[in-house]
């Protein structure tokens, strides 16, 4: 890891809350992936700003919207999108 603002999957769970567990199922779904991986370990590792991304995704989850379709509207997307004048 060579960046580090990068968070362990530990350390992003307690920052944000979320269950590692949950955070490694949204990598497998690809909801959520990690910024990065360790070359060596293959460690999950997030940025700070993914957590915008979680809340998000908690706020949809909250609202009823299924995770199939949540990750459909998500994929190709960030929260922040540019908003054109």
């Amino acid at each position: 890891m060579k960046d580090p603002t990068l968070l362990s999957i530990k350390a992003f769970a307690k920052y944000t809350g979320a269950k590692q567990s949950t955070l490694r199922f949204y990598d497998e779904i690809g909801l959520l992936s990690p910024s990065e991986r360790g070359e060596e370990n293959n460690y999950r590792y997030y940025r700070p700003s993914q957590s915008m991304t979680l809340s998000f995704i908690n706020v949809l989850i909250e609202l009823g919207v299924p995770l199939a379709d949540i990750k459909e509207m998500s994929d190709g997307r960030t929260v922040f999108a540019k908003i054109e004048m």
